[in-house]
């Protein structure tokens, strides 16, 4: 169970974070990703549509493993097995929230941490603070990482509204052949029809770079080659 604190230099002077990936924290077969991180994640992961539960809009994801509970990025001594890690994974144990006794349009993002999170602890990992209560290096990556995912998430459903208008979201079925012999359908997955996107006509094909979203279709419809990476890791296992 969360509980997250509002991050200050006071109460959480001492405060240290571990900068593994322990795994009942980052074992998620998915994790989000903003359009502005698709050119990086597309280098070293499949990336995919899912559908959210309730309001059934679509949201981009790096894909991590084929279960709900794997992440095959994670090695069994917790070091995660890419470059690049998506923002939501580098936030570690901080989000942004804001102050709800604040008047809505005077409100200023805050950091909380979840103070109940493996990671947060007094004794081991990377200093908050330094002893002038300063922001540390580490810190000062975690802020900057929080900031780009409060600015940028909304630019996801910008995106997915311009796929969406064209018809270029459609499912996806991927048929899968482990070394042990197991076989697996994993679907519920979504990605750019690459076929649609190269028949778009020269005023689509405009608008669509016009919102900056073209080389994304392009990079997400190309991402799936990473599939045969999950695989080896899987078969690795």
């Amino acid at each position: 169970m969360a509980s997250f604190e509002l991050l200050n230099n006071k109460t959480h002077q001492d405060l240290r974070i571990a900068t593994g990936f322990p795994e009942d924290v980052n074992c998620h077969g998915t994790v989000m990703i903003l359009p502005c991180e698709i050119q990086e994640v597309q280098r070293e992961y499949p990336i995919i549509f899912r559908k959210h539960n309730q309001s059934g809009h679509f949201f981009p994801c790096a894909l991590l493993g084929f279960e709900q509970k794997e992440n095959l990025y994670l090695d069994e001594a917790g070091h995660w097995q890419s470059v690049y890690k998506p923002l939501s994974v580098a936030k570690g144990p901080f989000l942004i929230g804001l102050d709800r006794n604040e008047d809505l349009e005077k409100q200023e993002p805050l950091v909380y941490v979840d103070i109940d999170d493996p990671r947060v602890g007094r004794a081991e990992g990377e200093r908050v603070f330094n002893d002038a209560g300063e922001l540390t290096p580490y810190m000062a990556s975690v802020s900057n990482a929080l900031r780009i995912l409060h600015e940028k998430s909304r630019e996801i459903p910008q995106m997915v509204e311009a796929f969406t208008a064209l018809e270029l979201i459609e499912p996806v079925n991927i048929k899968l052949d482990f070394s042990n012999g197991e076989k697996v359908n994993f679907s519920g997955a979504y990605t750019i029809d690459i076929e649609k996107l190269q028949n778009l006509k020269s005023d689509e094909l405009l608008s669509l770079n016009k919102e900056g979203f073209l080389s994304s279709a392009f990079y997400i419809a190309g991402s799936l080659n990473n599939i045969s990476k999950l695989l080896t890791l899987k078969n690795n296992q």
